[in-house]
C-alpha cells in the first residue's frame, strides 16, 4: 500500500472540481505520511481551494511524480514549495501550480481542530524543529 495514498484516483476530478468551486471537502486520510497529527483511517481533513499565497506549516494537497499526497509546507521559494511529511525527513520540491488544496481544519474522533488554532500551530512549530529526530521518535511512539 501507497504510504501517501489518501483516497481513490476515480475521485480527483470531482475533488479537484468542488475545490475549484470553492467548496470545501472533507477527506479521510490514508498512510502514515502525517503522524503524529494525522492518523492512518482515523483523521478528517478539510480542504479548501488554495486561493490564498502559501505559508510555512500549511498542509496542502498536490500532485506530484504520479502520486497525490498530503504534506506540510516547510519553505516558500516565490512559485516553489519545500514540503515535507510530518512522519518523514525527505523533502520534496514542487511548484505551487501542482496544490489543488489546503486544509484548514481537521478532526480525530470527535475533536475538530482548525489548522489556525494556537496550540496546534506550537505543537507543529515544535514538531518542525525535531525533523532530523523523526524517525527515531516514531518508531518510540505507538499511535491509539
Amino acid at each position: 500500500m501507497n504510504e501517501n495514498a489518501i483516497f481513490s484516483f476515480e475521485s480527483i476530478p470531482l475533488i479537484k472540481e468542488l475545490l475549484e468551486l470553492n467548496h470545501e471537502v472533507s477527506l479521510i486520510v490514508y498512510g502514515a505520511n502525517m503522524r503524529p497529527f494525522f492518523y492512518h483511517q482515523k483523521t478528517v481533513v478539510t480542504l479548501t481551494n488554495p486561493t490564498e499565497i502559501f505559508k510555512r506549516f500549511d498542509v496542502v494537497l498536490y500532485y506530484h511524480l504520479g502520486e497525490y499526497k498530503l504534506s506540510r509546507v516547510l519553505k516558500v521559494h516565490g512559485d516553489q514549495l519545500i514540503v515535507c511529511g510530518d512522519a518523514s525527513v525527505q523533502l520534496e520540491y514542487i511548484y505551487a501550480i501542482c496544490v489543488f488544496g489546503i486544509v484548514t481544519s481537521y478532526k480525530n474522533g470527535n475533536r475538530k481542530i482548525s489548522t489556525h488554532n494556537r496550540k496546534y500551530l506550537k505543537q507543529v512549530r515544535l514538531w518542525s524543529f525535531f525533523r532530523p529526530f523523526r524517525p527515531f521518535i516514531i518508531r518510540l511512539y505507538k499511535p491509539d
